[in-house]
Order: structure tokens, then C-alpha cells, then sequence
């Protein structure tokens, strides 16, 4: 049994500190051998399959799920089928650039129509737009094709 990692807020690390959770110097985990029922809801989704069942017996007494734990179980899909970085190719439609993010809209196409479409975000945009514009003397613009990578967050970045 090896330890068990977990997804867990600058905010709540005193929590589960008391509870009995280590730091690495980069992530909080469980220590192997631990019970892991205390931390069930800084678990990642790999490792609470009951997050996918939706026995009324296992229903939370407040109807749904809180935005936190959508995004952590999405997170933790991501994780599973993405492990690791990779290249995507669209076409950009809309880029909204301000100096502490840019939203872009990608879509592809095929012969006749839209296939799919997407948004995305940069944080911190300014020295990968400087890097762009240095390397091809253009502004990042809509109607360009790109190739952008995908980078999956190590689990420890906050949802």
C-alpha cells in the first residue's frame, strides 16, 4: 500500500494536518496504512469510486454536488485519460487579451461545418504572447490555426 495523495486548498491544510496528513514540500498526502475515511472529500476522483455511483443511500442530505466537487471529480478524469502533456490543433476564433489572462475560442473544422469548439485560458499571458510575437511578428489573432498544448495541472494546483 503506498501513500495517497490529495487534493487539497491552501485554506483547509490545517485540517487536514490535524487530521494526520503529511507535506512533501509539494502536495499533502495520507500516509500508507491510514484510514482514508477522514479525508473522503479531499480524495481524488481515482481513488473514490463511490464518487461515481449515485445510490440514494450515498446521496449528500443537500440535493447535488457543489461546483468544487464537480470540478474536482472533472479533474480528476482529466488526470486518468490525459496524463500526460499534448499538442491540440484549432483554428482560434475570438482572442481577448488582458495583461493577467487571454480567453480564446478554437474551433475545427471540417469540409462543410463546424465540428467542435472550445474556450481556453492563459494565465499570465504576457511573456508567452511577447515569445509569439518576437518568434512570427504577429499578434495572436482570430482566423489563425494553431497547435496549442494541453498541460495537465499537477493534482496539487487548487480547483
Amino acid at each position: 500500500m503506498s501513500q495517497t495523495f490529495l487534493h487539497v486548498e491552501y485554506r483547509e491544510k490545517d485540517e487536514v494536518k490535524r487530521l494526520g496528513a503529511r507535506w512533501n514540500g509539494t502536495q499533502w498526502y495520507v500516509p500508507a496504512g491510514c484510514n482514508l475515511t477522514p479525508f473522503a472529500r479531499w480524495l481524488p476522483v481515482q481513488e473514490s469510486p463511490a464518487a461515481y455511483r449515485l445510490d440514494e443511500a450515498l446521496a449528500p442530505p443537500v440535493q447535488g454536488l457543489s461546483l468544487r466537487e464537480v470540478m474536482q471529480r472533472i479533474r480528476g478524469c482529466v488526470q486518468q485519460g490525459l496524463p500526460e502533456a499534448l499538442w491540440i490543433r484549432a483554428e482560434l476564433t475570438k482572442v481577448d487579451s488582458r495583461p493577467n489572462y487571454a480567453f480564446l475560442d478554437l474551433v475545427e473544422r471540417d469540409q462543410t461545418r463546424e465540428v467542435t469548439s472550445a474556450k481556453a485560458m492563459i494565465w499570465q499571458p504576457g511573456p508567452l504572447l511577447a515569445r509569439f510575437r518576437q518568434h512570427t511578428g504577429q499578434e495572436l489573432a482570430a482566423g489563425m490555426q494553431a497547435r496549442i498544448v494541453l498541460i495537465n495541472p499537477p493534482s496539487r494546483v487548487p480547483v
